[in-house]
């Protein structure tokens, strides 16, 4: 399910280099005399990891407050508050996007340009400067303090002169050489002929024809776009070329392109609403369904950078991987329908069913229709935590117990024995026979076949149906042996054909954090947690970690969705991508 634009990702950079390489190579003496300037820091970086190859990571965030554009000789850069996004100008397609997860210092883009001349791309970040080639791909950051910079010092623009590289800064300015990124001097005046990066301030005043309910309103000094909803957003950037192509970006409803002889412009949507993911699911059409939940506006920062008119989008996104075509849905569409608050997602034949914080909401396929269930149509309570279909039934977990929903005519009712069980539903899952319940009295199984129920505790021991005991089951995991049940302190496998059960043995320097979501996919247990991302290796009983420093977005990981060679994870910041099954790289 690659996306097929590895191109423009790249194996992680960091901006240190290893003191024993100078110590060793050039003696003592050498590094006593001559410490290590911030050229040298920058032009040869340390890789943070290096058994990635570039394109094993890439994460995708809510990228549609843009701050800054420059055009390239390949792409068009647009610096967001969530990394960059690339517009290929001959393909007319994006490419991967560029944050923290390919070796960016910080994800909150000031201020981007490009040295044309030579395909050097700069940016400014709250944690200083990076930079990198169109062609090499290789990025290097350089800190605040290797710029001489105090740390609230911000750089809002980036320029070009003959052989220097010019900062203008919230204080003042810098110079570095063009070539290498060197330090050089501070807080002079530069010289007038300098090249900056592009201006807020559209350079025309051009009456755009827009579409799907998008309006065009140019001032004096800036330019606002108006929506179908009437928000207004700030055009916050706008660069044209040489062939009257116009990219323009806004505070919040992402990138819009057009031509300036043609007097169009058009929004194009991409990346997450919510960075906050907690639910994946894709549909036969290969759609991918994300939801989550809505996070604060970042109102106050947006103003401290020039920005007024902002509104943070939230929402569920379907992504058409192979076209890359976002499709959002927000509350603001449908009224009294929540679509910011998305625990669980599940694909039915003819609905998309969603647990939300506000009850049950599906969207009708052959309708085009959203609607909603919530207590007064039968649930006992509207805070949705997991969802499954199950024997023509959709099987809806929440605080208050186990309920069903009639998939044809979607009245509720709870099946006998959970009817006088207040109890907590953490995960549903079938494993296309049996259906089994994660519970605060241990796990159930309703066996497919006999239709029978049976009562497991987080230990993996049968225990009576009726029993109030049995521990916390948070999450499941299967393959076609075994299935595999997660409490509160670790993991139990479970035989399906004999009932034995043992404890996985755990590694404590590893095995950290509370468990959320398990897949099964060959010989590997794949583990999501609050601290990280587990892999169990089955055959040998060997665990592996995977954090930010690999390239994960968050440590925190919500859900999890395998497709062969590629994992996707939800996080409290973004949805990653990640190709774990390359066979050339050791960990594998």
């Amino acid at each position: 399910m690659k996306s097929g634009k590895s191109e423009s990702t790249w194996k992680t950079q960091a901006n240190r280099i290893h003191l024993k390489y100078y110590l060793i190579k050039f003696g003592i003496l050498f590094y006593l005399l001559f410490p290590i300037s911030a050229f040298q820091q920058a032009v040869f970086p340390q890789s943070l990891n290096s058994i990635y190859s570039p394109g094993d990571w890439v994460t995708y965030l809510n990228t549609r407050t843009i701050t800054s554009i420059s055009e390239g000789n390949i792409y068009v850069y647009f610096g967001t508050t969530a990394g960059i996004i690339q517009y290929d100008m001959i393909r007319r397609e994006w490419a991967d996007p560029i944050n923290k997860s390919n070796g960016l210092s910080s994800d909150f883009i000031y201020s981007i340009a490009v040295d044309r001349p030579n395909g050097m791309v700069w940016l400014s970040t709250p944690s200083g400067l990076s930079r990198f080639d169109e062609y090499n791909r290789v990025i290097y950051n350089i800190s605040m303090s290797q710029l001489n910079l105090f740390q609230r010092e911000r750089i809002s623009s980036i320029g070009f002169a003959s052989n220097t590289v010019w900062l203008k800064t919230t204080l003042g300015y810098v110079e570095l050489d063009r070539i290498s990124g060197f330090f050089k001097r501070k807080n002079i005046q530069p010289p007038g002929e300098i090249s900056w990066s592009a201006s807020r301030t559209p350079d025309n005043n051009i009456p755009f024809f827009m579409s799907d309910g998008f309006e065009y309103q140019y001032g004096r000094n800036s330019a606002i776009i108006i929506d179908a909803y009437l928000r207004e957003f700030d055009v916050t950037a706008s660069v044209t070329d040489d062939f009257g192509n116009q990219y323009s970006g806004t505070c919040g409803s992402g990138p819009f392109i057009g031509n300036t002889k043609l007097q169009t412009l058009e929004n194009y949507n991409y990346g997450l609403l919510n960075n906050y993911v907690t639910s994946i699911a894709v549909d036969d059409d290969n759609q991918m369904w994300i939801g989550g939940i809505k996070t604060f506006l970042q109102q106050n920062t947006y103003s401290s950078i020039g920005f007024n008119r902002c509104h943070d989008g939230s929402g569920i996104v379907k992504w058409g991987i192979e076209e890359d075509e976002w499709t959002y849905y927000e509350s603001i569409s449908n009224i009294g329908v929540d679509m910011d608050n998305i625990r669980a997602i599940e694909i039915g034949e003819s609905n998309i069913w969603f647990g939300t914080g506000n009850g049950l909401v599906y969207l009708d396929l052959e309708a085009n229709e959203w609607k909603r269930i919530t207590e007064f149509d039968g649930l006992r309570g509207d805070e949705i935590k997991s969802l499954t279909i199950f024997d023509s039934s959709l099987w809806v977990g929440t605080v208050f117990g186990i309920q069903t929903v009639d998939i044809i005519t979607k009245k509720v009712s709870t099946p006998g024995v959970f009817n006088d069980l207040q109890l907590s539903i953490f995960d549903i899952k079938s494993d296309s026979k049996d259906l089994w319940i994660g519970t605060s009295y241990g796990a159930y199984k309703i066996d497919g076949t006999d239709n029978l129920i049976y009562h497991y505790s987080s230990s993996g021991e049968m225990i009576a149906p009726n029993s109030r005991g049995g521990g916390n089951v948070r999450a499941f995991g299967f393959n076609d042996e075994y299935i595999y049940l997660a409490d509160d302190i670790g993991i139990t496998q479970i035989n399906k054909l004999t009932n034995e059960y043992k404890k996985l043995p755990l590694n404590p320097s590893v095995f950290k954090g509370n468990i959320r979501r398990m897949v099964v996919l060959d010989d590997y247990l794949w583990v999501g947690t609050s601290l990280g991302l587990l892999r169990y290796n089955i055959a040998n009983s060997s665990w592996r970690k995977y954090s930010t420093e690999d390239g994960l977005a968050n440590n925190s990981v919500n859900d999890l969705y395998i497709d062969n060679d590629y994992i996707w994870i939800g996080t409290d910041n973004g949805l990653t991508q990640f190709y774990w099954n390359d066979p050339n790289r050791s960990d594998n």
